[in-house]
């Protein structure tokens, strides 16, 4: 039988479990808040999203590192979208998506400390390691070679690369070279190029960045180099440091042979001009 105390007794025991099954609940989605996996997650795919569209807009092949420790964490890069998991079957994943989108190609890295993401000849890639990029991609061509006035202003070490440009060149162009011992230097009005000394095995081409033709110059010079000079590592840099309205470089070499990198800048003049 029955005592008439028991349910008014159970009900609120009842009440109590369930409301501390609801905060358990409430907490355990706390700490998931609070140890920032959801938000991590999600942040680090917008961060990918973000990448993806920046490699996008830029005009020549690029690469970038992807720039957290996200080793705990799987990227996939489909459709539209870049998602991250935390291992192959987590049902919740941050989502994020991009402007550009491909098609019929799905990309992967999984628990990666760093990975790069990469376009090669306007190809989307991710990499593990640092990508080998092919070539930059460069607009196209632009003035006749012939009646261009070109200052050359150089370190001593570079003279045979002037001297090979200047003897291929010689009857079309006006060409002088501030640093050269047998070439005397000019005002040119078009075409300004400084030759430095930099890296080893890192060849770096600085052009004005509001002129195409400076970064198209510098794309197809650079291109012919890494033609000339296998494995090397080259970079095209925007830079605010040079002489506006003309077409201005700055080229940084490390040690290797002057009269090679003067070949290569031979190529890369006849690859831009119409000579």
């Amino acid at each position: 039988m029955q005592k008439r105390g028991q349910t008014l007794t159970l009900k609120p025991i009842i009440e109590i479990v369930i409301a501390v099954s609801v905060v358990a609940f409430l907490m355990a989605l706390g700490v998931a808040f609070g140890g920032h996996e959801i938000f991590q997650q999600e942040r680090a795919a917008r961060d990918g999203a973000l990448l993806v569209n920046d490699l996008y807009t830029y005009p020549m092949n690029a690469w970038v590192k992807y720039p957290y420790n996200v080793s705990k964490y799987s990227f996939d890069f489909w459709d539209n979208h870049v998602k991250v998991l935390r291992g192959r079957e987590d049902l919740a994943p941050g989502t994020h998506g991009h402007v550009k989108k491909w098609e019929d190609k799905q990309l992967a890295i999984d628990e990666k400390e760093n990975f790069y993401l990469f376009v090669n000849n306007k190809e989307f890639g991710v990499s593990e390691s640092l990508p080998a990029l092919n070539k930059f991609h460069c607009e196209g061509t632009r003035d006749k070679l012939r009646n261009q006035e070109i200052l050359f202003e150089i370190e001593e070490k570079f003279e045979l690369a002037v001297i090979r440009i200047r003897s291929k060149f010689y009857e079309k162009t006006t060409l002088g070279c501030r640093g050269c011992s047998g070439i005397s230097s000019i005002n040119a009005e078009s075409v300004n190029i400084k030759l430095e000394s930099g890296e080893n095995g890192k060849f770096k081409a600085y052009f004005y960045y509001d002129s195409e033709e400076s970064r198209d110059l510098g794309c197809f010079i650079l291109n012919e180099l890494l033609d000339e000079f296998p494995g090397v590592k080259a970079s095209l840099i925007p830079s605010d440091k040079l002489e506006e309205g003309k077409t201005s470089l700055i080229l940084k070499f490390g040690d290797e042979s002057a009269e090679r990198i003067g070949e290569a800048l031979v190529k890369g003049f006849e690859e831009y001009y119409e000579t």
